[in-house]
């Protein structure tokens, strides 16, 4: 199973928080696991490289003064935790159907308001099982359309030789995701098409920025940044373009909403989802 979880939060009182909060929610979704079944927390804590859950920031209609978020009582606010892995997809969803009534983000109270994976209840919320998305890719009747858009939803940044490479090539990006599906799906695609991707897929049109992630770590609360880029991003398949291939790619941009793309997806970069009809 596949989930994306969105927590609907309110403060307890008038506060102020670190604009960059992916690394909180993080936390955050750690202590409720942690709370359930400490050994799985303890392994998504320690496990090196791909991780099979993304966090999004904490979202919502803060104001930012002097590099800080303020939230007011009353607002609500969210973020969101979603999985590639059917242990983690269950834990969420025990945290779904048994949510807390409080929890903590940087040190802060907040009332929580809904847990909800109901894709009728929020855009960001939304489950599914691989066998699902998979066929429902490979029964489009009309097959799979030349363009799809991609949206960055939070700065998104792949790590070449240890630097940020700040732009979303086709082998990049779809290669991201083909590596989080090789490490946790059930059925496995052929490892070669990265070199597919590149040589079919053109970035057709895109709208994007940069952006600058800072976080604060450890008990030093010591800085540092991280770039990425932000916006959509229109991919054109080549003529000729092998249909399977192609109906990868759709497969893989439906994934995205669950995978998250590029490096640091567990801390708040990396949201990405496919945006339907022509931009």
């Amino acid at each position: 199973m596949l989930r994306s979880t969105v927590f609907v939060i309110q403060p307890t009182a008038e506060i102020t928080l670190p604009k960059t909060m992916g690394r909180a929610v993080w936390a955050c979704a750690l202590g409720l696991i942690g709370g359930r079944q400490p050994d799985m927390a303890a392994a998504l804590h320690d496990e090196a490289g791909l991780k099979p859950a993304a966090a999004s920031p904490l979202q919502g209609p803060f104001t930012v003064e002097d590099e800080r978020l303020r939230l007011r009582p009353g607002q609500t606010y969210w973020f969101r935790v979603s999985s590639v892995a059917p242990a983690l997809s269950h834990m969420l969803e025990s945290i779904e159907a048994q949510p807390p009534r409080t929890l903590e983000l940087d040190r802060q109270r907040f009332e929580v308001v809904t847990v909800s994976s109901d894709a009728r209840r929020h855009d960001w919320a939304q489950r599914q099982s691989y066998d699902d998305l998979y066929h429902a890719t490979w029964q489009e009747s009309a097959g799979a359309a030349p363009l799809l858009t991609l949206e960055f939803v939070s700065p998104t940044a792949f790590l070449s030789q240890g630097r940020a490479v700040l732009w979303p090539d086709a082998r990049r990006v779809f290669g991201s995701l083909l590596q989080r599906w090789q490490a946790y799906a059930p059925a496995l695609l052929p490892d070669d098409l990265e070199d597919a991707f590149a040589a079919c897929l053109d970035v057709d049109a895109y709208e994007l920025q940069t952006r600058v992630q800072r976080y604060a770590k450890g008990a030093s609360r010591q800085v540092w940044y991280q770039q990425g880029f932000v916006g959509r991003c229109r991919y054109r398949a080549q003529r000729g373009t092998p249909e399977a291939v192609l109906r990868v790619v759709h497969l893989l941009a439906r994934y995205a909403l669950f995978a998250g793309v590029g490096s640091r997806t567990a801390v708040g970069m990396g949201q990405v989802r496919q945006i339907a009809g022509r931009w």
